[in-house]
């Protein structure tokens, strides 16, 4: 699991360097410990560390996820990550909230794609949002919208062709 964390974390302060480095020198998740965070982030300012902390755990999820679903395997990983950065729940609770929205987002862009949304896709979208834990009324309304987006880039692009055409 960890050398997916390879090259996830971008240089954007030492902290988060540090914490690069130190994932990057381990095969698994699970061999980091809790004093080798420490070290890595020693010196540091809280927020940056914390800020470090918080976007290793949020670019490891975003990795699992790419599948749609998360493992017993990585559900391990996600649980020893937050515990080694020291991440409070809560932080992680929203973390992990925010992260599948914005998959269950890009997977409605998807599904809307062509304008349309068949019953695979609707029990796709539904499968997700069930797996996700996203609320119903929150899928609903992130659906909607990216069905109204699709809509106006149709008509945009139907307007654009129209003009090209000499017709209105």
């Amino acid at each position: 699991m960890l050398a997916r964390l390879r090259g996830l974390v971008m240089r954007r302060s030492t902290a988060e360097q540090h914490l690069e480095d130190l994932f990057g020198t381990q095969v698994r998740v699970r061999m980091v410990d809790a004093d080798a965070v420490a070290r890595a982030l020693d010196g540091h300012a809280e927020a940056a560390a914390t800020a470090a902390a918080e976007r290793v755990y949020r670019e490891f999820l975003r990795t699992c996820l790419v599948d749609h679903r998360l493992s017993d395997e990585e559900l391990s990983d996600l649980e020893h990550l937050r515990g080694i950065l020291g991440l409070e729940e809560s932080r992680v609770a929203l973390i992990h909230r925010r992260v599948a929205r914005e998959v269950y987002s890009r997977s409605a862009d998807e599904v809307v794609a062509d304008g349309r949304v068949d019953e695979e896709e609707r029990r796709f979208l539904t499968e997700l949002r069930d797996r996700l834990e996203i609320p119903h009324p929150i899928a609903e309304n992130i659906l909607e919208v990216k069905a109204r987006q699709q809509r106006a880039r149709t008509a945009s692009a139907d307007m654009v062709s129209r003009t090209r055409d000499g017709r209105r």
